[in-house]
């Protein structure tokens, strides 16, 4: 029997239409709780980079980024290299 794919990391916009970024990325992680989650903003306050992260996000990239950088971001996470929750309030 053909066994369902599971992907291992997702690339999300924190603006995305429909259901936005968040939301996307708590359906994901209900789906697959090892799921590796990037999300990109270009207007995220330090505030909302903390709370996705908190969220379950694996790592934040800010745009605009190169898109050769996409692949070494991924690769990080999927090492187990994501970005840090700041410590603190």
């Amino acid at each position: 029997a053909a066994q369902r794919m599971r992907p291992q990391v997702a690339f999300l916009d924190l603006g995305m239409p429909g259901m936005g970024g968040e939301r996307c990325l708590q359906e994901l992680l209900k789906m697959n709780p090892s799921v590796k989650v990037l999300i990109a903003s270009g207007y995220a306050a330090t505030q909302t980079v903390e709370a996705i992260l908190r969220a379950g996000a694996t790592g934040f990239m800010a745009k605009p980024y190169r898109l050769e950088d996409m692949p070494k971001k991924a690769r990080e996470v999927l090492e187990g290299q994501g970005d840090e929750v700041p410590l603190g309030d």
